[in-house]
């Protein structure tokens, strides 16, 4: 049967792909008229730090084992805030949402040591579908420190601009190769008021986009300014400081299974034959 697939995909290839070439010249033009070449001839270099956290879980019987952790880290790679991390067995762990609540407190720890606070872009869905606690406390800490705190997305599947099947961000890769940002699009929330304001972002000249998001209505300039700061403290158009949060927080498959030995779950009765 997958000699029968490939040769399927291979005789039906135009016409797949057709679908994402719907219309593109035509959105790649629009992205293009939207697009500001910028690149910043004087570098700043505040003190930055990055957040990020992670989780991950294996299960035993139906029972859920996971663990969640989040830490704050500088662009040279050294850890600025590291929160103590949740673990426990749980049925129908919801791990996400404890790795989220551990984000907002390494970043509310971080905001009394850092001049800006880069955020993974992933935690802006604690604004649309989060947890009523966690939203509060992101929008307190968010509207307390707007003019630090930046989320950062390296892709996005939003397609507000352009209303394609295929993301904004897509054209707009398409459309320039040269440094600068897409202009700014500000989206409200109904409920309470929120405008959260959106533009990609290019830090080096054919590196991918990255995509910021602030709260509150922001300018040009501000994001002008937000290019000079991140410009000196990225590698391959992505900031450092980001990179390197990732690389402290990230949760392995191999980290739970060690964690697993360490507490003991290979002598909780009945556990033994699932393991082997």
């Amino acid at each position: 049967m997958l000699n029968s697939i490939y040769n399927h995909a291979l005789e039906n290839r135009e016409r797949l792909l057709a679908a994402l070439d719907k219309d593109v010249d035509k959105i790649v033009g629009r992205a293009r008229q939207s697009w500001n070449v910028f690149e910043s001839s004087q570098a700043k270099t505040p003190k930055t730090l990055g957040i990020d956290g992670s989780y991950n879980s294996t299960r035993y019987q139906g029972v859920d084992f996971w663990i969640a952790g989040s830490v704050a880290a500088r662009p040279d790679g050294e850890p600025e805030v590291q929160i103590p991390p949740e673990m426990g067995f749980e049925r129908n762990s919801q791990p996400r949402e404890a790795m989220q609540s551990l984000e907002i407190e390494a970043c509310a720890e971080a905001v009394n040591r850092s001049e800006l606070i880069l955020m993974d872009g992933s935690l802006l869905s604690v604004l649309i579908t989060g947890i009523s606690d966690s939203r509060k406390n992101l929008i307190r800490l968010v509207r307390d420190n707007a003019n630090k705190i930046v989320f950062v997305s390296k892709t996005s599947d939003v397609n507000y601009e352009f209303g394609a099947m295929v993301g904004d961000i897509y054209y707009y890769n398409k459309a320039s190769r040269e440094c600068g940002f897409s202009d700014i699009l500000v989206k409200e929330f109904p409920d309470d008021g929120l405008l959260l304001s959106s533009t990609y972002i290019r830090l080096a000249h054919s590196a991918p986009l990255v995509k910021v998001e602030m709260l509150g209505e922001i300018k040009n300039e501000d994001v002008k300014d937000l290019i000079a700061k991140l410009s000196e403290q990225s590698i391959g158009g992505y900031p450092n400081a980001l990179r390197q949060a990732h690389r402290l927080c990230t949760i392995t498959n191999e980290d739970v299974e060690k964690i697993v030995m360490v507490i003991g779950v290979r002598d909780v009765v009945g556990a033994r034959e699932v393991l082997n």
